[in-house]
């Protein structure tokens, strides 16, 4: 059983709805929790076959909700449940060990962000004790969390982010991708994909564009892709630095993937990230990437080999990659094309999913030995 908060939303929830399906062989079978009133993805037919258990919390002031997870965990009696994010962390893992559950696993999104409440300090520390396992992404985000929450690294387990792949876009998807937003071809366009909230902190890339050099400025286009609570503050930052020529705000799109070909720079300037979805289904569809250096980032783009990465948060540095770029649409495409291969053997769903599978009958194994 997956515990999540919902099923639509973000990277991490795109990225459980895509895993659940995948999951079920026959011996392992998949099932959700959502906590709050969520529906299932428009695009995912295959999860309509996952038992979903909705447990409707209808806010903060809801206190049945807790109970009703004990008790539909009771009722189904798993053998593992598989956490996500700040309330699957915290009331997720709580209920699993309430209703029995053998083996609890939690999948850290943001394994880096080390900005937590002293209560959550000490929650993590008693919860983790009575976790089998925390899955992450990236070597270097094992040895950050090994350290900063005092887990012994053997609990902590490595599996990438994977999505499911489809072909490298043709130059007629890029026609059409370019036409559906009105670029001519001889401007450089930059998408920034992703929830927009602080720690997303698509400000970089407004401020990037702002110390540009205004004939450099006005050949690009930056588009913002998402919803968020940071919308209004970076519609304001846009107004301020006279940027509504150069940048778009498109919020939620449900056609995100018919419209990327049009990129010819996808963005991620993210504080801190687990391991991003965007950037993945980027390389995989042929589109260089710019990632911000958030701790594994060179790991992810192996070095750099597979995608820039910025030395810092400083926007002339950025501004000055950007135009750097903007000019080696060669160099940029001979890169896309090898990351592009690299997608298929480190990150295709279908390997994550079997490396879930693997560690599921692991730890069962290992409890019912003891």
């Amino acid at each position: 059983m997956h515990v999540i908060p919902t099923l639509t939303g973000g990277g991490a929830e795109n990225f459980v709805a895509a895993l659940l399906p995948l999951l079920d062989d026959g011996v392992v079978q998949p099932a959700v929790m959502t906590i709050y009133p969520t529906a299932l993805p428009a695009d995912s037919r295959a999860l309509t076959a996952v038992p979903l258990m909705r447990i409707d919390r209808k806010g903060r002031y809801d206190p049945g909700f807790f109970p009703r997870m004990v008790s539909a965990m009771r009722a189904l009696r798993p053998d593992v449940v598989h956490t996500h994010m700040h309330n699957g962390k915290y009331w997720g893992r709580l209920a699993a060990i309430a209703a029995g559950v053998p083996v609890v696993v939690h999948t850290a999104h943001n394994p880096c962000d080390d900005h937590r409440l002293v209560a959550e300090v000490l929650a993590d520390r008693a919860l983790n004790a009575r976790t089998s396992a925390i899955v992450t992404f990236l070597e270097h985000q094992r040895r950050f969390l090994a350290h900063f929450e005092r887990i012994p690294e053997e609990k902590i387990v490595v599996i990438a982010n994977g999505v499911p792949l489809g072909d490298v876009a043709t130059p007629a998807q890029r026609a059409v991708a370019r036409s559906r937003l009105r670029l001519n071809d001889d401007t450089f366009a930059i998408f920034v994909i992703g929830r927009l909230q602080e720690i997303k902190n698509q400000q970089l890339a407004l401020r990037a564009m702002y110390e540009l050099p205004f004939s450099l400025r006005r050949k690009l286009a930056l588009y913002i892709i998402g919803n968020g609570p940071d919308r209004a503050r970076l519609a304001r930052t846009i107004e301020e630095l006279g940027l509504d020529e150069c940048v778009s705000m498109l919020g939620h799109r449900s056609d995100v993937k018919e419209i990327l070909p049009a990129a010819d720079l996808v963005f991620a300037p993210s504080r801190s990230e687990g391991m991003p979805l965007a950037l993945i289904e980027a390389m995989a569809a042929g589109i260089p990437v710019l990632s911000a250096p958030w701790l594994g980032a060179t790991e992810f783009l192996d070095g750099g080999r597979l995608g820039t990465i910025a030395a810092d948060y400083d926007p002339l540095h950025v501004a000055s990659l950007l135009a750097q770029l903007a000019n080696a649409r060669e160099f940029l495409g001979m890169r896309a094309r090898a990351a592009a291969q690299e997608v298929r053997e480190r990150y295709d769903i279908q390997l994550t999913a079997a490396r879930h599978r693997d560690l599921y009958r692991r730890l069962v194994d290992r409890a019912s030995a003891a």
